[in-house]
């Protein structure tokens, strides 16, 4: 569990996302592929959270 104030960036990916801590811990999560419709409004919310609390997220675009 992480607050927003332990949380020094956020990398997106296509299908997963990579939480860095302050401290150097880091905490992958994998969204799967079976419900895909659900993962633009995760990724905006996401977007939205790290924008209220002054977060660097990046989002990544693998090249398959």
């Amino acid at each position: 569990e992480f607050s927003a104030g332990e949380i020094a960036k956020i990398e997106v990916l296509p299908l997963s996302m990579t939480v860095f801590g302050k401290n150097n811990d880091k905490f992958l999560l994998r969204f799967g592929t079976t419900y895909t419709d659900l993962l633009d409004p995760v990724k905006r919310g996401i977007e939205e959270f790290c924008s209220r609390n002054s977060i660097p997220v990046e989002f990544i675009n693998e090249e398959l």
